[in-house]
């Protein structure tokens, strides 16, 4: 961006330079092309002429027969030169361009107005459907807000999400101060458990932040600094996948889940669409409850039968995202009528909820009450699931259910400013979100 201020500087200096040119452009014969640009001057020399005096200049000597006019304005030849780069006028000529109000303003634009680069750290949450990127200072304002689509680090194409993650930090730097320098990166992405591997780091941060400023980590990681603000507790995320970290009195964590929906992502929107969809296929074979699921896949889908789903599942484009909006979809049409529906529903939360138990157990986790929170299109909006969550935890322990503090995107960079050596104070914290909230809502305006 210094670079850009720049030569944002000379251009100005270059515009304000050529306004003491008087150039005549005329069309030739034939063609319609353009003659060669000569100043409009009382000799024939290419000089300049200061706005103080409108005497001849005859710093040059006179140019040669076979000269062109082009040639001897733009080109001079060699023993002119040094006349023109010592001449007293256009030294003159450039100081004073050089102090007049428009170069005065491209060079404030190139330094930002400091001496020193503004210091920023950048978080990235890559969630499995959707992501966030965050641009802050080291004393908590956010400066650039962001949103894409999932940067699913084992659920797409690497190239797909080297893609997404170059076009965050792009949409990103064009939000920030010409002068800005990015000191700590930390990304969050899904499909990773607690830090990457060097392999991971370099697949998927390689040749786009610099080694030594990134860290990288699991999306749950980012989610559980975010909700407990790196204090004891456990975090529960249950949309798209489900994945559970359990952080103790010593700074140990315990994590759970998190496999991918192949290997069984239990209670998450991808296994209650999958549920519901194995219930459609229960009902028609007869080998099942009957359920208003299946016909109402066929009129969304427009199929005949049950049967016509199955081209359309196994598309290559209806990915898990797909499945985690037909869950959604499903809850707001019968959530509150149908039976199997709503029988799938409170197996999803009482599945998270054992899930949970777990993995404080596995903590040695001993906080009463437990601060337990949750996130997630789930346990947020499908209200038997939460219901049945609820009531297995409290089976078990004493706990404290609340959402978390920020969104993920703040935990990752909260991780960046902790990687800086900045203390998390609440003043940072409260900074952090309400100067987040006021520039979302500008980029999304």
């Amino acid at each position: 961006h210094a670079h850009f201020g720049k030569c944002i500087y000379q251009v100005v200096v270059s515009c304000c330079h050529r306004k003491f040119l008087k150039i005549r452009r005329t069309p030739t014969k034939g063609r319609g092309s353009l003659r060669a640009l000569k100043p409009k001057l009382k000799s024939a020399n290419p000089l300049l002429q200061t706005p103080t005096s409108r005497e001849r200049r005859k710093w040059l000597p006179e140019p040669p027969a076979s000269s062109k006019p082009l040639i001897a304005l733009f080109c001079p030849w060699p023993s002119a030169i040094a006349a023109i780069a010592q001449s007293p006028v256009r030294i003159a000529l450039l100081r004073r361009l050089r102090q007049s109000p428009p170069a005065r303003l491209a060079k404030r634009l190139a330094t930002n107005g400091m001496d020193t680069p503004l210091p920023l750290v950048i978080g990235i949450d890559g969630g499995a459907t959707y992501s966030h990127g965050v641009a802050a200072t080291l004393d908590g304002r956010v400066l650039g807000v962001v949103h894409s689509a999932s940067m699913n680090f084992t659920g797409s194409y690497q190239k797909e999400v080297r893609r997404r993650m170059n076009e965050l930090v792009h949409e990103l730097e064009l939000q920030l101060p010409f002068s800005n320098e990015v000191v700590r990166y930390n990304v969050s992405a899904a499909g990773i458990f607690n830090e990457a591997t060097v392999d991971q780091k370099e697949k998927l941060c390689g040749k786009i932040y610099p080694w030594k400023q990134t860290r990288l980590v699991g999306d749950s990681v980012a989610g559980f600094q975010a909700a407990t603000l790196g204090k004891p507790g456990v975090l529960v995320i249950c949309g798209t996948g489900t994945s559970i970290i359990a952080g103790n009195l010593d700074s140990e964590f315990t994590h759970r889940g998190g496999w991918g929906p192949l290997l069984d992502d239990v209670g998450s929107a991808y296994w209650i669409a999958v549920k519901a969809i194995r219930a459609a296929i229960d009902d028609f074979e007869g080998t099942g409850p009957e359920t208003a699921i299946t016909s109402t896949l066929c009129e969304w889908y427009e199929i005949k039968n049950i049967q016509g789903i199955v081209p359309i599942i196994y598309h290559p484009e209806f990915n898990r995202a797909k499945f985690a909006i037909l869950a959604s979809r499903l809850d707001k049409a019968l959530g509150n009528t149908d039976d199997v529906y709503q029988s799938i529903c409170r197996e999803a939360g009482t599945e998270v909820g054992k899930l949970t138990i777990r993995t404080v157990e596995k903590s040695g986790l001993d906080i009463s009450p437990m601060p337990v929170f949750f996130s997630g299109g789930v346990l947020l909006f499908n209200r038997r699931a939460q219901k049945a969550f609820e009531e297995t935890l409290r089976e078990r322990f004493q706990v404290m259910l609340s959402q978390p503090r920020l969104p993920t995107v703040l935990g990752s960079t909260m991780l960046a400013l902790r990687e800086a050596s900045v203390e998390i104070t609440d003043k940072l914290v409260d900074q952090l979100y309400s100067t987040y909230r006021n520039v979302d809502e500008l980029t999304k305006g």
